[in-house]
């Protein structure tokens, strides 16, 4: 005689999310050698310590980076550490990170004037600037424009000389 199957509620019902998750506690029990050899056996290699460890603090980095928003006469001084997209007022948008002496981190959004200057003055990661915020101005054709003033230092910090605009 045929039973209906008994209705499942939905938190009942398995989904492949929380296949995935049930499969990742229950990899987790497994000792450390297991854990490894199961990794090997699925072609993937083990994560390192150490680069979660840096993951981890790039991640904490990223909550803790505040966007510099300047009023005319302000100044960013410190040191080029990166660059990241993020949101802005006109969508996706590149930013120049700077570590300021008091170890904050504050992104300045990387216009294309700012982006051609810091081309010009050759910065790399690691080097040194101050970038004044001068105020509005408005060109000759009558658009206004956030006039800046940058002044680059360079260093020999790390061989990573790239250009930090390129980023």
């Amino acid at each position: 005689m045929f039973e209906p199957e008994p209705s499942l509620s939905p938190l009942d019902r398995e989904t492949p999310l929380s296949r995935a998750a049930s499969a990742e506690r229950a990899l987790a029990t497994l000792p450390a050698p297991d854990r490894q050899a199961l990794a090997q056996a699925r072609d993937l290699e083990p994560i390192a310590a150490s680069e979660l460890a840096r993951l981890r603090a790039k991640a904490a980095l990223d909550v803790q980076i505040q966007v510099w928003k300047p009023t005319p006469g302000d100044c960013l001084e410190g040191r080029i550490v990166g660059s990241r997209q993020s949101q802005g007022p006109f969508g996706d948008q590149p930013q120049m990170l700077v570590q300021t002496p008091i170890n904050d981190v504050i992104a300045a959004w990387l216009t294309p004037w700012l982006k051609a200057q810091l081309h010009t003055q050759h910065a790399a990661l690691g080097d040194l600037l101050s970038l004044t915020f001068d105020g509005k101005d408005t060109s000759k054709t009558g658009k206004a424009f956030n006039r800046m003033t940058l002044t680059v230092l360079k260093t020999n910090l790390s061989g990573a000389n790239r250009d930090a605009c390129q980023r």
